[in-house]
């Protein structure tokens, strides 16, 4: 029901050498974007009600919509995974239109690896599994899903037309490079090589038109020594609930579930998180 209570949240971009960040001084230039996060994961909400809010965040001072709608618009890639109560395109394209001329710069968020529950939960997907058992994680290393994903990100591009941005997810991949596959790859090169040569291929849809991907940081951090294998086209975005719109201080380090000061972690994991 489009009238159920839904979060959104304001994350914080932490970036590789763009000119994008956090500052409590949000007005000395534009290129600081303030982000709202628009999460319909499980949620289904009135367009009126999207309106209204997208309203209220403009008039607070946000510029940016994350926009992560999942199962909320009618796709044609995989239309057994939209929910009933979806908008259709042209619909949730004058919500884009509205949200644009309100200033709000459009930042697209499709989940590429985990929280696939919406589409891994249809029998016709059960192939693209990284656990039979489980509907939450792709198998990156099935060449079936990286078509699928390829695709379906240029239909999100066609949906939301010019971006700079587009956030390819990839947190909490809970069970990702556990199958016999997987498995063996990452024993071979390192989980975080086998997760960024993953999301650099399903990116090229995005690289090829200048726009930069997105993904957030902590299944790297989980191995925080190989951090250099995410190309530098990436931004890696920093789950913070700490530091409202101050200058991070602390990086949560998540082999460790410990946020750490400069100086307690290596250099390369600060400069990689907070320059």
């Amino acid at each position: 029901m489009r009238n159920l209570k839904f979060i959104a949240s304001l994350f914080f971009l932490i970036t590789t050498g763009l000119a994008i960040s956090t500052s409590a001084d949000v007005n000395t230039s534009r290129n600081h974007l303030i982000i709202y996060h628009m999460d319909f994961n499980s949620v289904s909400l009135r367009e009126d009600y999207i309106k209204t809010t997208l309203k209220k965040a403009s008039d607070m001072g946000y510029n940016a919509v994350l926009w992560e709608i999942e199962d909320d618009v009618k796709w044609e890639i995989c239309p057994e995974s939209s929910s009933p109560d979806a908008f259709s395109k042209e619909t949730f394209k004058d919500i884009l239109r509205y949200s644009r001329d309100l200033g709000l710069e459009p930042i697209p968020l499709l989940q590429t690896i985990g929280h696939a529950e919406y589409v891994l939960m249809n029998e016709k997907y059960l192939m693209f599994r990284e656990d039979p058992k489980r509907y939450d994680c792709y198998c990156t290393s099935n060449a079936r899903v990286r078509q699928f994903i390829k695709s379906w990100i240029k239909e999100y591009l066609n949906l939301f037309g010019d971006v700079q941005y587009f956030h390819l997810g990839g947190d909490e991949a809970n069970v990702f490079a556990t199958c016999a596959v997987c498995s063996k790859k990452a024993r071979e090169i390192g989980r975080n090589r086998l997760y960024a040569e993953y999301l650099t291929d399903i990116a090229t849809p995005l690289l090829e038109k200048g726009i930069r991907p997105g993904i957030w940081c902590d299944m790297i951090l989980h191995n925080p020594k190989d951090l250099e294998v995410v190309p530098k086209d990436f931004i890696i975005w920093d789950w913070n609930y700490w530091d409202g719109d101050k200058t991070p201080q602390r990086v949560m380090v998540w082999n460790k579930m410990k946020r750490l000061k400069k100086d307690e972690i290596a250099w390369q994991i600060w400069n990689l998180c907070l320059r």
